[in-house]
């Protein structure tokens, strides 16, 4: 699990499994709480369409020729000014740690309140 905070990005591979699923458990609460609320839902894809901006950079991180990786969950939390804040993405492999480069500068629309994201991403050819 990839997990980033803040402006500095600090990651940390966090390798207990109890933590771990502890960790995502809380954070998919938090999703569920982000978007409860009518405001939290309709940001959700303006959310999402901006984590993802154009997605080019996918092509670095799953070259065509590539064995086609395991899914990944993603964890995004929004802050207050539009700022990518925490970011987890699990399970960690090459893939997790290029889209959390190729993302760790987003900028958002500003949350209607405290916002977390939430996308499960698979892969196919």
């Amino acid at each position: 699990m990839t997990v980033i905070r803040g402006p500095f990005f600090l990651g940390l591979i966090l390798s207990a499994t109890c933590l771990a699923e502890t960790d995502l458990a809380i954070l998919e609460e938090e999703h569920q709480q982000s978007i409860a609320t009518a405001d939290g839902k309709a940001f959700e894809m303006t959310a999402v369409q901006a984590f993802w901006g154009d997605a080019a950079f996918m092509r670095e991180c799953v070259p065509a020729d590539a064995e086609l990786p395991e899914p990944l969950t993603i964890f995004f939390e929004v802050e207050s000014n539009g700022a990518l804040g925490e970011l987890v993405i699990a399970p960690q492999n090459e893939v997790a740690r290029c889209i959390s480069e190729a993302v760790s500068q987003r900028r958002f629309p500003v949350p209607p309140h405290r916002w977390i994201g939430k996308i499960e991403l698979s892969f196919t050819k």
